[in-house]
């Protein structure tokens, strides 16, 4: 991967798939903390937020991202602040996903809260905020207590015939993998009506158990990969 970073690079060249593998490569280098590549996207932040007219449409998301990541609540914040008054659909998608990107617990819970608010995220954009968040291993708790804590309320706004229950539940829950996530889940849907979600809990139950199994194969050797390719 070093090896195509250092061809690729920042580089503003290419066809298509070329670029598309450039943004691939800097989110994977981001995401798993490789100094050269977080410094010049945090630089790049940082630039942006000075003047938002000074980046590359390209690799604006992987920017944002790492943005977030890597900043406090200062970075947080001027997201969101982008996020209410950005235009074009596509930028404000890339900033949506962008707030899930914090490794502040406080952050993200106050990003999951917001999404009640309608003010700053429209309704129909609750299922996207907490898929968001449960993709990122900080939030993924976070983002299951606040269904919990909510489901009567996404219950009420939702109804009997709308899909967003149906990506609540399974958003909320795809990345469980042990047995005490499986008993949890399996209880609080035995406790609470899931409406139109009631054959999402089936599919997340399978989803779970089938993670609680692929673990219990494989997790060793992954775990022995990865030692013996980190020295």
């Amino acid at each position: 991967m070093k090896k195509q970073m250092t061809r690729l690079g920042w580089k503003k060249e290419g066809d298509y798939l070329t670029r598309r593998l450039q943004s691939l490569l800097i989110s994977v280098a981001v995401s798993y903390g490789d100094v050269n590549t977080v410094k010049e996207a945090t630089d790049r932040f940082n630039q942006w937020m000075q003047n938002t007219d000074n980046i590359d449409p390209e690799l604006q998301g992987r920017i944002f991202d790492a943005g977030i990541m890597y900043g406090s609540e200062k970075e947080w914040t001027f997201v969101k602040s982008q996020y209410l008054t950005v235009l074009v659909p596509s930028k404000r998608s890339q900033l949506m996903k962008a707030l899930a990107k914090s490794r502040d617990d406080s952050l993200l819970s106050r990003y999951l809260q917001y999404a009640l608010d309608n003010k700053i995220i429209k309704q129909q954009d609750i299922s996207t905020v907490i898929k968001f968040v449960s993709g990122n291993v900080d939030g993924r708790l976070l983002a299951w207590r606040f269904v919990q804590r909510n489901w009567s309320k996404l219950r009420k706004w939702f109804g009997d015939v709308s899909f967003t229950l149906t990506d609540i539940i399974k958003d909320s829950t795809s990345e469980f993998s042990t047995p005490f996530d499986l008993e949890e889940v399996q209880q609080f849907f035995k406790e609470h009506d899931a409406g139109p979600g009631t054959r999402a809990v089936q599919i997340a139950s399978e989803n779970i158990q089938m993670n609680i199994q692929w673990l219990e194969q494989n997790g060793q050797t992954v775990q022995h990969w990865l030692q013996r390719n980190s020295e």
